[in-house]
Formats: structure tokens, C-alpha cells, sequence
């Protein structure tokens, strides 16, 4: 059974790039364009894995970070990998953060640690 990943972003365009690279390595995709459709798909679909874009309409990334990972939260398990263009990759490398990337996005570095978080 294919493992599913939740992607939220408010770019369309975003949200379709990363669509097809991850059908292309044959997960199934769940898709939100705001932060509350990404916050009830994370409670009612329970992913494998959320893609999550920081700053959103509705809602965004850290309080919905905040919200799913509370100690009573039923999918505090999920790992959460944010997406970014409000810091730089330099920025990103130096804090030695490995969840976080920034935009635009490589591709073959996203799926690599979507691999690792998944199959742990």
C-alpha cells in the first residue's frame, strides 16, 4: 500500500511541482490550498507524512505545527516537513535545521528526507 503525504501550500503551482515528483515515486498525494483544509485533512486522513508551507491564508504552517503536535493531539506521530520562501537555503543550512526547506525547493533533497522520515 502506497504511503500518503499531505501537501499544503497556497501556490497552486507549488502544490502540483511537488504532486507530480512525488507520484512519480509512487506515493499517493492529498492536497490543501490553505491552512485549514490542511489542518482537517491532517486529523481526518492521518498521512504518512505532511509537506507544509509556512505562511498560509486561514491558518498558518507553525499553528498548525502547534495544533498536530500537542501532547493529546491523535496524529502528533505524523512527521512534518515545512516548506519556506520566507528564509534562505544559507539560512536554513545554518541553523542545522532538516525539516525545514526553503523555496524553490530541491527536489532530489525533499524526496531523499521524505524517504528517510517515512521509512524509519
Amino acid at each position: 500500500m502506497a504511503q500518503t503525504i499531505l501537501v499544503a501550500d497556497d501556490d497552486r503551482g507549488q502544490v502540483e511541482l511537488f504532486e507530480r515528483a512525488l507520484k512519480a515515486k509512487g506515493y499517493e498525494v492529498l492536497k490543501a490550498l490553505d491552512g485549514e483544509q490542511a489542518y482537517d485533512l491532517a486529523l481526518s486522513a492521518k498521512p504518512d507524512l505532511i509537506l507544509l508551507d509556512v505562511s498560509m491564508p486561514k491558518m498558518d504552517g507553525d499553528l498548525i505545527y502547534t495544533y498536530l503536535k500537542a501532547p493529546d493531539s491523535p496524529v502528533k506521530h505524523i512527521p512534518i516537513l515545512f516548506v519556506t520562501g520566507l528564509r534562505t537555503e544559507k539560512e536554513i543550512l545554518e541553523s542545522g535545521e532538516d525539516n525545514i526547506f526553503a523555496k524553490p525547493v530541491s527536489l532530489d533533497k525533499l524526496l531523499t528526507r521524505i524517504a528517510d522520515l517515512i521509512h524509519q
